[in-house]
């Protein structure tokens, strides 16, 4: 530890609840579903709202635990939130040698950083399973964490190129958040949970304590989960009272007399539930005893369009996607719903949750040990987070560019390639354009992590100088008509949805000339008969491949236009692909066909 570095926090060192106390809650715990119902989920929380914090968390935790769709995308938010290339980098503009010193201090401390839940005690880890607790906040708003520092006296690394530095580790230890109230709008410590009233500790938040904020996502899923537990039950009453066959006797006998009885009889004895017996009835060719089923008495469709679309809102909300776009099959008597094109709302979700935890890491824990292993007031050099998150959106940069290119606008390469944080080589000022430069090779990365972005920036480059050079090939016979390529890459994505999924992808592209397009999965038709009465996605890949398949985004992205009276027919190359302007007669979409490559002799 150097002479102006500060001591670690000395306040609760230890783990945050003792074995008794563990046991003690655990004997208070009680299952908060049994209580869930729309009136107590509401009233739960509007006291989340004031800052009472327990009956909802209790509730919420309880929910991620037990329902069959949240255990699979709350986790896999998590998980690959976590599993990114996390690692510690030096600010932009910091002294060298200082910030390598800062750098190898935060390193040190991630690589050997624990993690642990204060509740149970099994649960252990390192800094994947700390990121993982603090991706908590995305479901309860708020993921607490204690800190007990682990200070290492004496123990010093060196620094390659600079004096070495000493260091310090910790364990963070996971608190459910029914152990605080926000009624000041600042959190408090509840030492017995919801037991402690709604008046709590003050907590140190300089060295003790660390709170990640995000979306709080079960606000709104508890509300689907409430109705998708009633929707279960009355489909399970339901089933009770009507999937089983009913028995139904039939006589020409009155009630009261010995063949009416000898029929109520039988049918008791048939089925002692539930049973139909119609007296005094006229004679017919039909058997005296029938049994009525649950065909023609009601729908049951209804109960699994209604869960389906509960659980389908909460992978919306937890993995993107827009619900328009959410793969479904048909309705009855409708049409099919559209699969998700939902990887770029993922990758959205995905960056903001990133920025979140690094803020709070930043915050909290970054700043804590250059205090303590460097000096009180001692700014930070480096910082834990992705080797990319002080860059621009490189898709979106990418788009920009490669739009402007391809209408002809001389984009600066060199100011795209500063942007992007690659370098370019040999530009002359007549050639600083798109398409006119060479990339240099980046310098061999200090992480493997950096290398990745590397790597992802250096692409990013070179697909746009690439568009940029076949839109100058191409564009002779093959006006624009907006970003091409954008679209073709939207389209490939639709169309391996529909093949893989088996289902209609709605407004799969936009072309400034035809509108939207759909691509509907469709039938494949008569195998036997060369796939005739065949329409959509179905029978391009029946009849000519899914290759052929993949390439009729680009028929439509780029393709020329010729127009019929009910078709749009576009080429583009070797390929053809043939539009509907309406469906079955009602106005839609402009929507896929067929498609086929042109050497080929039929449609």
């Amino acid at each position: 530890m150097s002479e102006t570095a500060s001591a670690a926090p000395s306040a609760n060192q230890g783990p945050l609840f003792t074995a008794e106390a563990i046991a003690t809650q655990r004997r208070m715990r009680f299952n908060p579903l049994r209580l869930a119902d729309p009136e107590n989920l509401a009233r739960w929380h509007d006291q989340f709202d004031v800052g009472i914090l327990g009956p909802a968390a209790v509730c919420w935790d309880a929910m991620c635990r037990r329902d069959d769709t949240l255990v699979t995308v709350k986790p896999q938010l998590e998980e690959s939130v976590a599993s990114k290339d996390w690692g510690v980098f030096k600010k932009k503009g910091a002294d060298e040698k200082e910030a390598a010193r800062h750098a190898a201090c935060l390193q040190y401390f991630w690589d050997h950083i624990k993690a642990t839940d204060a509740f149970d005690k099994n649960e252990r880890g390192g800094k994947e399973l700390v990121l993982k607790h603090m991706m908590r906040a995305d479901s309860y708003y708020y993921a607490v964490q204690h800190i007990i520092w682990n200070p290492e006296p004496g123990k010093m690394i060196d620094v390659e190129g600079s004096t070495p530095v000493p260091v310090i580790t910790a364990t963070l230890e996971y608190v459910p958040l029914w152990y605080f109230e926000n009624t000041t709008g600042t959190l408090r410590f509840l030492p017995m949970g919801n037991a402690s009233g709604i008046t709590g500790q003050d907590m140190n938040w300089d060295g003790e304590w660390m709170v990640t904020v995000g979306r709080g996502l079960m606000f709104a899923g508890a509300g689907c989960l409430i109705f998708k537990r009633l929707t279960f039950q009355d489909w399970t009453i339901f089933n009770e009272r009507f999937a089983q066959g009913k028995p139904i006797g039939q006589t020409t006998a009155g009630k009261d007399t010995p063949q009416g009885q000898a029929m109520r009889q039988l049918i008791e004895d048939f089925n002692g539930d539930q049973g139909i017996v119609i007296y005094d009835a006229q004679i017919s060719d039909k058997p005296p005893i029938s049994v009525l089923g649950p065909t023609g008495t009601a729908s049951v469709d209804i109960f699994e369009r209604f869960l389906d679309r509960q659980d389908r809102k909460l992978m919306m909300m937890y993995r993107g996607g827009d619900m328009t776009m959410q793969s479904r099959g048909a309705d009855k008597g409708g049409e099919a719903r559209g699969a998700s094109l939902q990887g770029g709302e993922t990758d959205t979700m995905e960056a903001g949750c990133c920025r979140r935890i690094a803020g709070a890491a930043d915050e909290y824990l970054t700043r804590k040990v250059i205090e303590i292993c460097f000096g009180k007031g001692v700014e930070p050099l480096a910082y834990f987070g992705l080797p990319d998150m002080d860059l621009e959106n490189t898709q979106d940069l990418r788009e920009s560019a490669g739009f402007l290119a391809d209408r002809g606008v001389k984009v600066k390469a060199s100011s795209v390639a500063d942007r992007l944080g690659v370098e370019l080589e040999e530009v002359q000022d007549s050639d600083d354009v798109l398409g006119g430069a060479s990339i240099a090779q980046p310098e061999i990365p200090e992480t493997a992590a950096k290398a990745t972005a590397n790597a992802r920036l250096l692409e990013t480059v070179q697909a746009a100088l690439q568009r940029a050079r076949t839109a100058n090939g191409e564009a002779e016979g093959h006006p624009f008509h907006g970003n091409q390529y954008t679209e073709q890459a939207r389209g490939e994505r639709a169309m391996r949805a529909s093949i893989s999924e088996k289902t209609d992808v709605l407004n799969a592209m936009d072309h400034p000339t035809l509108g939207a397009i759909d691509f509907r999965h469709g039938d494949a038709g008569d195998a036997e008969k060369d796939f005739q009465g065949g329409s959509g996605v179905a029978p391009i890949v029946a009849k000519h491949g899914e290759a052929v398949a993949m390439k009729i985004p680009a028929v439509i992205a780029h393709g020329t236009i010729q127009e019929g009276k009910n078709r749009v027919f576009l080429e583009y190359g070797d390929h053809k692909a043939v539009l509907a302007k309406d469906y079955h007669g009602k106005p839609t979409n402009r929507w896929l066909v067929t498609g086929y490559e042109k050497k080929e002799s039929n449609r």
